[in-house]
């Protein structure tokens, strides 16, 4: 990547804050970034947000006619009957909703005709002879060409009209913010934790079919969810994930067999060794995390609190939801000490 592409480059923690910029100053954002990075799962968040429907139109598997509509005898003069595609001047707002976020994903992956149809949608604001309605933004994702992702150049017609950005990668964030929130697989949280630059190896020069992102990391949690043992998984991981990193997962899962147990940590949590490697304490904090119950809780969390703030963290992002965790003392303190970095 130039320097100067690196300019617009905003991280997943930027990204929802400069997007609803971009919405509030009548602009259209286009996201680019390499496969697999959640660009599509953004939208979805911020449809959520701002209470809109979403409108997920994967522009690859339409054609031009889509926007335009069929052709109709009116008379002397033929119009065009709009498809109830997309959302028109004159229509009901969504049941419960506040409009609708209208996202052309895999943009850059439509044909040129396809890619040339949509400029009056993005442009003018109109699908065929009928005006989008006023509730309703626009917003484009694709792959970058430079990523030999089948994409295809949007020409300066539009590039000028768009507010180009791509989305970078951060480890930390995902770990605390989507993985652990949502349930991943406590053995992946550690292992991205301890092995940040594994998130995301994209590579378009490389020949394997398989690399790690965002997207295949999740497929990975799925894959090896309430599963002891992972290694018969082998063939799958390395088939979702890159072969070499899949090897050093394997090898990581292998550590959970050895860790302290969560007995000992129970019977004396202010005094109980604490590991000092840091592929071991990412082990450890994220198996404790998944033991946790109502009777453990605190003894985990006096325990837990020895270690280096880090650890504290996603310990705490992992068990978030749980009511009755959370609503223990020692939680509640450690909760409101750190809020802000939560």
């Amino acid at each position: 990547m130039s320097k100067m592409n690196a300019l617009y480059t905003v991280s997943p923690k930027q990204a929802p804050m400069i997007l609803e910029r971009i919405f509030q100053a009548n602009l259209v954002p286009f996201l680019k970034s390499p496969p697999g990075r959640g660009k599509s799962a953004m939208f979805r968040a911020f449809a959520d947000k701002w209470n809109l429907e979403l409108v997920d139109i994967r522009l690859s598997m339409y054609e031009p006619q889509d926007f335009t509509g069929l052709p109709f005898d009116n008379g002397e003069k033929s119009k065009f009957k709009p498809f109830d595609l997309l959302p028109l001047e004159g229509d009901p707002l969504p049941k419960g909703k506040d409009g609708w976020l209208i996202l052309l994903d895999e943009f850059s992956h439509a044909e040129p005709e396809m890619i040339r149809a949509s400029y009056k949608l993005i442009l003018d604001r109109m699908a065929g002879q009928n005006r989008i309605h006023e509730n309703a933004l626009v917003a484009l994702a694709g792959n970058s060409v430079d990523d030999n992702a089948l994409a295809n150049n949007t020409g300066t017609a539009l590039n000028s009209r768009v507010t180009h950005l791509t989305l970078g990668s951060d480890p930390e964030f995902w770990t605390e913010q989507i993985a652990a929130p949502q349930g991943f697989d406590h053995r992946v949280i550690g292992f991205i934790s301890a092995n940040k630059d594994c998130l995301n190896d994209f590579d378009p020069d490389q020949d394997e079919h398989s690399f790690c992102s965002e997207r295949t990391w999740e497929f990975v949690s799925r894959l090896i969810k309430d599963v002891n043992d992972v290694s018969p998984l082998t063939p799958a991981i390395a088939g979702t994930i890159t072969p070499g990193v899949a090897t050093s997962f394997i090898q990581f899962c292998e550590v959970y067999k050895d860790l302290i147990s969560i007995s000992d940590v129970v019977k004396d949590p202010e005094n109980c060794d604490l590991p000092y490697e840091n592929v071991t304490r990412w082990a450890l904090v994220t198996h404790l995390a998944k033991e946790a119950n109502e009777k453990n809780i605190e003894a985990l969390a006096i325990y837990v609190d020895r270690m280096p703030i880090q650890y504290v963290i996603i310990f705490l992002q992992m068990i978030r939801g749980q009511h009755a965790l959370t609503s223990n003392k020692k939680v509640h303190a450690l909760l409101a000490r750190l809020g802000r970095m939560l």
